[in-house]
């Protein structure tokens, strides 16, 4: 997706109206005013992503958290616990790459958490 398309994506899960009249206007999702200035830069703002991510459920935290993992490089089952009931190396890495994740990564394993990703875009 381009990141114009992946923006756009983002704002409407987080309930942003879009109309376009003319010019390009949004609404926010609290009381539907006009937003006139920027809307949040996803792919380049940690906070905006900080904000999006509170749009999802414990459920969906799961898939998301795998779709960081996986846009991190694992793409692999990891064993959680050594033998003497301590995290392992590779999950403290796992633990590392999503908690590192850039704003980008994390707009698109949102946008993919929510079934919005599409290559065509």
């Amino acid at each position: 997706m381009s990141p114009e398309a992946q923006r756009i994506a983002i704002d409407e899960a987080c309930g942003y109206f879009h109309a376009k009249r003319g010019v390009d206007v949004w609404y926010e999702p609290e009381g539907g005013h006009v937003v006139f200035g920027d809307l949040p830069d996803y792919l380049n703002d940690l906070n905006a992503m900080h904000e999006a991510e509170k749009m999802l459920t414990p459920q969906q935290w799961c898939g998301y958290l795998g779709h960081l993992a996986t846009l991190g490089g694992f793409d692999r089952d990891i064993q959680t616990y050594d033998k003497d009931g301590g995290f392992t190396a590779d999950f403290v890495m796992l633990f590392r790459t999503m908690a590192h994740a850039t704003a980008a990564q994390r707009a698109e394993a949102f946008i993919r958490t929510l079934n919005l990703w599409n290559d065509s875009k």
